[in-house]
């Protein structure tokens, strides 16, 4: 889909309101795929003025999103006029309203603005807003085999895309509310044998993190799961928890692990590690 987009927007002769229009899809898809590096390099290139200003506006809500400025995000969409949008665009209007509310643990209010969204959304849709009600659902408090089985579902019917990963991590946290770790440990196990893009690499580096997460909570050592996640990751975000973790462990590692020779052996690797300032400061602490 991107490359067909590229191509349309490589023609000649393109008028503003085109070339905006597909502006527009591939912002909308580079934040469908979390690439919000993209999206911004998208947004950046709309003209100032011109075509479309209330979509556009909603698309920088969402960038503001996935940029984790909440509090910018809620301004802009404050000043978005959901009256003036299509069925399509009203659809991300209500799932971005529902986040917000979601973050500010107004959980009743988030689950209204899903099913409004939910309400207007055309099929192409209807995954990405299945999960996050299902993630409410958890947020609220709701466990149990039901919710289970339904996520189950999910990750088997998408099973190869991109949001079954979505779907698997909302499972493992199901699992995990319930008590049930093996099955989480298995689940992340067997999510990994599906992560072959790219694209996918964060979720990699996302799935060893909540191993090591979910060990600690059943008594075990995490520090292997969090070595091979410093050792292989290439997410900056998630190796700084990874490497935040590793050190607060630091007094109770076992044995046969130097961590100080781990840290000296990451700063010095080539390529660079991606978080190599990061671990100099461990070194230095």
């Amino acid at each position: 889909a991107e490359q067909d987009i590229q191509e349309e927007l490589d023609l000649p002769g393109l008028s503003e309101d085109q070339t905006v229009q597909l502006r527009i899809d591939q912002m909308a898809l580079a934040i469908q795929l979390n690439d919000w590096s993209k999206a911004k390099t998208v947004y950046e290139s709309f003209p100032e003025d011109g075509p479309q200003q209330t979509v556009r506006r909603l698309l920088r809500a969402m960038l503001f999103w996935g940029e984790r400025r909440i509090d910018a995000s809620r301004d802009i969409l404050d000043e978005v006029d959901a009256s003036r949008l299509s069925s399509r665009w009203k659809a991300w209007y209500w799932a971005l309203q529902g986040m917000i509310f979601e973050h500010r643990q107004e959980l009743a209010r988030s689950a209204e603005s899903y099913d409004r969204a939910l309400a207007v959304a055309e099929s192409d849709q209807l995954p990405f807003l299945e999960l996050l009600v299902e993630r409410n659902k958890i947020f609220l408090g709701e466990s149990g085999e039901s919710l289970e089985t339904d996520l189950q579902l999910k990750v088997r019917e998408f099973s190869g895309e991109l949001i079954a990963h979505q779907f698997a991590e909302q499972l493992m946290f199901a699992y995990v509310r319930s008590g049930k770790f093996e099955q989480a440990l298995a689940l992340l196990e067997e999510r990994r044998a599906y992560i072959l893009l790219p694209r996918d690499q964060n979720y990699l580096d996302k799935f060893k993190l909540f191993e090591a997460l979910i060990l600690e909570e059943q008594g075990q050592e995490s520090a292997v799961a969090l070595m091979e996640l410093l050792n292989t990751g290439q997410t900056s975000q998630i190796l700084r928890q990874g490497l935040e973790l590793l050190l607060g462990r630091k007094e109770s590692l076992p044995s046969d692990i130097d961590l100080n020779a781990l840290l000296s052996r990451w700063s010095e690797q080539l390529p660079v590690h991606p978080i190599r300032v990061d671990i100099l400061h461990g070194l230095a602490s």
